[in-house]
């Protein structure tokens, strides 16, 4: 008896990447979604001058991380915006720590 080729449906193209990318997270969607989220909040609140130590923190902690995920072959990051993007964050934390902000 021939098989049909439609009588199994293949999940899409886009559900299946989410799958794989997910498999190298060690935490769950809903967890990665606030970090995310924390990240993209602080900058936008860098951007507006608006920023306090939380901000700076949440900043920190994602170039860090992006930092390590590309070491580790996950991406890449360009050398000179890395240490901009340093710079940039050790001025705000001098700045913050002679102001007591």
């Amino acid at each position: 008896m021939p098989k049909d080729s439609k009588a199994k449906v293949k999940p899409g193209l886009a559900k299946r990447a989410r799958h794989k990318k997910a498999l190298f997270l060690p935490l769950d969607t809903a967890a990665a979604n606030r970090i995310s989220l924390r990240s993209w909040t602080a900058l936008q609140r860098a951007r507006a001058s608006d920023g306090d130590k939380e901000a700076v923190l949440a900043l920190a902690h994602a170039a860090m991380v992006a930092a390590c995920v590309a070491e580790r072959g996950f991406g890449e990051v360009d050398g000179k915006t890395m240490a901009k993007a340093k710079s940039g964050l050790a001025e705000v934390i001098e700045h913050g720590c002679g102001s007591g902000d």
